[in-house]
This record gives structure tokens, C-alpha cells and sequence, in this order.
């Protein structure tokens, strides 16, 4: 089944046609290409929501075609970025939610620059927090793992992603 997504923006146009995705990329001014950091983020803040993809191809001047392998490296590094943009302050309640301290206000900056992630940064951030609150402590301690972890992975997944190439077609 053929299933068209459109963005706010009037580009890329996507489609995901069972699991091969299309993003034609022909009004954008971007390389087209995963190792773009512009490029990486958008397929990324795309990709995410979508299920299950098997292959990836980006239509420009010249198409980049992503499967097996770079596809799947591709969905990981996408489900990582979903990662980073939920809040999981909210399962604490709504005074959390809205925390200065929280793990998505501390994170915000990092976003806008992804895959780039800092998370020395951000620990060091973190543990210049003072409370004076048990569920404070946790949701710190929460945060600070989260950022190895997400580092952790980035960094694993670009790796993988770098020993893949798409091809030319």
C-alpha cells in the first residue's frame, strides 16, 4: 500500500511504499546524502515515526538507495533521536514534566545538533544540579545513564552506518 506523508515543511516529500521509503529530496538544497549531518537529522526526525522500513531512497539530482544492513542502522539511529525527544519525566507526574532540571530541558540543546551528542556536557550539567528531593535525586541519577547510553549508541550506530554505503542509482 502506497502511503504519502507530508511534512510542515513543502520538502522532502515521503513516501513508504510496504516498507521501501522515498524521500524525494528535489526542493531541498541539501547534498542528499546520510553523511550530511543536515541530511542524517531530517531522515531521522522522519523516519522515526514510521514502522517498519526495509529500505530507504533519496531522490535528488542523483538517488541514494539504503537497504538490508543501512537501512535497519538507519531505523536504530532514528529510534535513538525518538529517544531524545520524549520526555520520560512525564511517568513522574506533571510537576516533573515541566521541571527547568529535567532530562528533556537538560537534552533540548543536543537535539537541534543531532547525531552530534555531548554527553559530558550534559552529565556535567546534571550534576551541577542541587535538590534536596529523593525523586529529584533518581530522576538525575535517570538522566545522567540515559546520556551514556544514548551516547553510546549514536556512536555505535554511525560507526555501523559508515561501513554501509548506499548506491547510486
Amino acid at each position: 500500500m502506497l502511503e504519502k506523508m507530508r511534512s510542515k515543511e513543502k520538502f522532502p516529500v515521503i513516501t513508504n511504499d510496504g516498507g521501501r521509503v522515498t524521500f524525494d529530496c528535489g526542493g531541498c538544497d541539501g547534498m542528499c546524502s546520510l553523511s550530511e549531518r543536515r541530511c542524517l537529522l531530517c531522515v531521522c526526525e522522519k523516519v522515526y515515526g514510521i514502522g517498519d522500513m526495509t529500505s530507504l531512497k533519496m531522490r535528488s539530482f542523483m538517488d541514494t538507495a539504503y537497504d538490508g544492513e543501512a537501512a535497519m542502522y538507519i531505523r536504530e539511529l532514528a529510534s535513538v533521536y525518538g529517544l531524545m525527544k520524549i520526555n520520560p519525566t512525564d511517568r513522574r507526574g506533571r510537576k516533573c514534566r515541566y521541571c527547568k532540571k529535567s532530562f528533556t530541558n537538560l537534552i533540548r540543546d543536543q537535539i537541534a545538533g543531532f547525531p552530534d551528542f555531548d554527553s559530558v556536557l550534559l552529565t556535567g550539567r546534571a550534576k551541577q544540579i542541587v535538590v534536596n528531593n529523593d525523586v529529584c535525586n533518581i530522576c538525575i541519577s535517570d538522566s545522567i545513564c540515559m546520556f551514556r547510553h544514548i551516547d553510546i549508541a549514536i556512536r555505535d550506530i554511525q560507526t555501523k552506518i559508515g561501513n554501509t554505503y548506499g548506491r547510486r542509482e
